[in-house]
């Protein structure tokens, strides 16, 4: 995932709305030395990130999002949706 002029916040939620963890692995291109598990990543105009998380052995569907914010005040202006179903 990547963003490119505007800054923004990237999770994963289920269709509680309940946010599910996901591992970075890498960062900028780079490997990370040791990954990290989080719930939400915030990413700058030019970051890239590489994430894996691990769907539960139940059927169900997770939304992942990215809220968009402006740069001036990081204030939101827009969300984002994808759907996984599983």
């Amino acid at each position: 995932m990547g963003l490119h002029s505007t800054n923004g916040t990237f999770a994963i939620k289920d269709s509680a709305g309940n946010l599910k963890s996901f591992t970075i692995y890498v960062q900028g291109g780079r490997a990370l030395p040791t990954p990290k598990t989080v719930t939400s990543v915030d990413i700058s105009p030019g970051q890239r990130f590489d994430v894996l998380t691990t769907l539960p052995t139940t059927s169900g569907t997770w939304y992942p999002q990215v809220t968009y914010k402006r740069l001036r005040d990081n204030s939101p202006y827009a969300t984002v949706y994808g759907k996984i179903t599983f």
